[in-house]
């Protein structure tokens, strides 16, 4: 079974429906992307088959109910849909295309066009670097650099250097302070903490434990009870009427 033909034909549906739509027919590229990245991390299964052609007139639906999208965007998604394409091949399975620099290029284009897919090409650079297929050169930790760099001029992009942003994201950016993002970072962490120990707490709870503090201090009160109950147990009562059958009786009647 040719499961390939669902991304060209896609691409013309997509592309069709786009144009139908009122906007630009570079989202058929968009919808090969998507279908490609669905064909290869989901099978050639019918059903995966299924999704990779209902997937793509999804996203061209969504795109124009949130009023369409520019011919730069379109042509980032795709390219991003390409990356993860070209990143779900496993290592050990024979591929269309054996070299490893097929996802690179497509990840640096993404990253150009939209800052927010250049972590795609530090992965991408990762990707090549440890693929057993990389060519026998140097120049092939330049990826992973590249990626490294882009990631941090995004960084820079998003808080201290607007007019880079501002080119970079093709409209007006809105910076980021550090102080906010520290803010930001604390009440993550403090809500990471809380969560943590809320799972804490709720196995616990199903495991019928209790909490660490409570377990000893009854623990101490058990063992306390025991050693009251055991010398209470060692002195005889005597009741009354009953005869002294104790030796420790009989010696304290034998002094009297």
């Amino acid at each position: 079974m040719r499961s390939w033909l669902v991304i060209p034909a896609m691409a013309a549906i997509g592309g069709a429906a786009a144009v139908a739509l009122g906007m630009t027919p570079a989202l058929g590229l968009t919808a090969a992307g998507l279908a490609a990245a669905i064909r290869v991390l989901a099978g050639n299964s019918a059903a995966a088959l299924t999704g990779a052609a209902i997937a793509p007139l999804v996203a061209v639906a969504s795109l124009a109910g949130a009023g369409g999208v520019s011919v730069r965007a379109a042509l980032a998604l795709a390219a991003a849909g390409w990356t993860v394409t070209e990143l779900g091949w496993p290592t050990d399975t024979p591929r269309p295309a054996a070299s490893p620099l097929v996802a690179v290029l497509p990840a640096a284009i993404a990253g150009i066009l939209d800052p927010s897919f250049v972590a795609l090409l530090a992965i991408a650079g990762v990707r090549l670097a440890r693929s057993p297929g990389r060519p026998r050169t140097r120049w092939v930790l330049c990826a992973p650099v590249a990626g490294a760099i882009a990631l941090a001029l995004a960084g820079l992009a998003a808080t201290v250097w607007p007019g880079l942003g501002a080119r970079w994201l093709g409209a007006a950016a809105h910076p980021v302070t550090a102080s906010s993002l520290a803010a930001t970072a604390s009440a993550a962490g403090r809500r990471a903490r809380a969560a943590d120990r809320g799972r804490r707490a709720r196995r616990a709870r199903r495991a019928g434990a209790r909490p660490v503090g409570r377990a000893r201090a009854r623990g101490r009160g058990r063992r306390r009870d025991r050693g009251r109950s055991a010398r209470g147990r060692g002195r005889p009562r005597r009741r009354s009427g009953s005869p002294r059958c104790s030796p420790g009786w009989r010696s304290a009647g034998s002094r009297r």
